[in-house]
This record gives C-alpha cells, structure tokens and sequence, in this order.
C-alpha cells in the first residue's frame, strides 16, 4: 500500500550505493515531502494509478527486488533509460518501456525469429508456460530481449510513425543503448491500494 511503498522506497533511496549518486528532483506531485503528504491523504479502500520516478537508477535486478517486495501494487509499467547522460548530468527520458506482467495477451502473429520474446503472454498459454514466463520476468537478459524486440518492432511501423510523425531513429537508437548498456531504471507506474 501507499505508507509501506513511502516507507521502502525511502529506505532504498536513503542507501549510499546509488548507482550514479541520485539527485532529488521534483516531479508532478511536487518534492518527496508533497508526494508523501499527497500518498497519505488518498482515500481508503480504492485503487489508483501512480507513476514513481525514482531519485536514483536502479539496475533491473536491484528494481525487481523492489518491486516483489510490495504488496500492493499491480501492473508494473517499467521505464528505462534508453540514451547517455548529457554534459548536463541528465538523459533524454522517452515515453518508453514495459510491463513486468504477461498480463495481457494477444492473438498477435509476429516474425519470431525477428522479435523474439515481443509478446509476454500469447492467448492459448497453459498455466505452466504463464509460470515460466512470469518467472523469465524476472531475468534482465529476457527482458532486455523482449524490450529491444518492442522497439524495434516500433521503429519498423513505417506507416504508423508517419501517421503521428514520429522518427524511426528514435527506436533504434533506444534499443542500441539497451543492447549495449542492459535496464536501468528510473521510474515505474502502477495501479496500488492505500493500506489502512
């Protein structure tokens, strides 16, 4: 719920190990002291959406440990850095990244050999190959190939990108830089419970 996932991510984020020492930053609920006293105010006994970016990257393992330790969220969207730090110290972010659940499935037909891993859950899965594809959900090699898939399979949508004027460079590049440097994290969505 909202107070145990204040309390975690405030432990995590207090740690000295960071990966490129956090810098706090304020976000669309305001500081780290708005976002709490937000988090603490919300109504009981209802679900919300949230989206969390975090002071600090994580590595894809060190986020998945996080986030199997919270009891209450859902449908984990995870977003990941996909360029370089600037001279600046800060990265281009992109409204790109992916579920950590085979929650949604399709009857999508794909080139697998092209995309491999690009769907989570593909409809007709029996219980044990939805266990084994929420347990390969949890290896950052996996989902590393299932994330470059997504954008690579994004930046060969000709007519799509054209549709919202969109350059294909954009995917490509993200997945080079995931190929090249793994998941690091540095923000999620999900939908979560306030705990009483």
């Amino acid at each position: 719920g909202a107070t145990s996932l204040i309390k975690e991510a405030d432990d995590i984020l207090s740690e000295e190990d960071d990966l490129y020492g956090g810098t706090l930053i304020a976000g669309a609920a305001g500081g780290p002291e708005q976002a709490k006293e937000t988090l603490i105010n919300l109504e009981e006994d209802k679900k919300y959406i949230g989206y969390v970016t975090l002071d600090r990257l994580m590595r894809y393992d060190e986020f998945i440990d996080f986030i199997n330790r919270q009891k209450n969220i859902y449908s984990v969207w995870c977003t990941p850095c996909t360029s370089d730090f600037s001279d600046g110290g800060s990265f281009n972010t992109m409204n790109m990244g992916f579920y950590l659940n085979p929650g949604h499935s399709t009857f999508l037909n794909w080139d697998r050999e092209k995309y491999p891993n690009l769907m989570l859950w593909q409809s007709g899965m029996n219980e044990k190959e939805y266990d084994n594809m929420t347990e390969n959900i949890k290896s950052e090699d996996f989902m590393k190939t299932h994330f470059i898939s997504l954008l690579n399979y994004m930046s060969d949508q000709e007519m799509f990108l054209e549709m919202v004027g969109e350059d294909s460079r954009i995917f490509e590049e993200a997945a080079d830089y995931i190929d090249k440097n793994g998941i690091t994290v540095y923000g999620f969505a999900c939908i979560a419970e306030k705990e009483d």
